[in-house]
């Protein structure tokens, strides 16, 4: 975890001694996902940027589907979520995830052979 540490801190606080600017918000939050990634997910997951993009903007991106779902009468939801831009970003953001973590995913299957 620290050379995880370490090569996301050379990344984004350089060695620069020059007085430069950055948006402490956006790298704390992308740490804390590359951090808690790594330890859920495993090295070669966390440190793709697409996944611990997707693993911060999942959660919130689901609530606004449901916001905008909720919108609609009941009875439509099975209808209107198919034309809804907010669950149609949400399919996108899934089958995004799933082509960073098939492969993933295969190897370690291979990896681990039944007994």
């Amino acid at each position: 975890m620290s050379r995880t540490t370490s090569a996301f801190l050379d990344t984004h606080f350089t060695n620069n001694t020059d007085w430069h600017r950055f948006v402490l918000k956006g790298v704390v939050s992308d740490l804390v996902a590359q951090q808690t990634g790594s330890l859920q997910s495993g090295s070669e997951l966390s440190s793709n940027p697409n996944w611990n993009r997707l693993r911060v903007d999942f959660p919130n991106q689901i609530y606004i589907a449901a916001l905008d779902l909720n919108k609609w009468p009941k009875p439509l939801h099975h209808l209107v979520h198919w034309f809804l831009p907010s669950w149609r970003k949400l399919r996108a953001d899934i089958e995004e995830a799933r082509t960073i973590y098939t492969p993933v995913a295969e190897a370690r299957r291979a990896f681990v052979k039944p007994c």
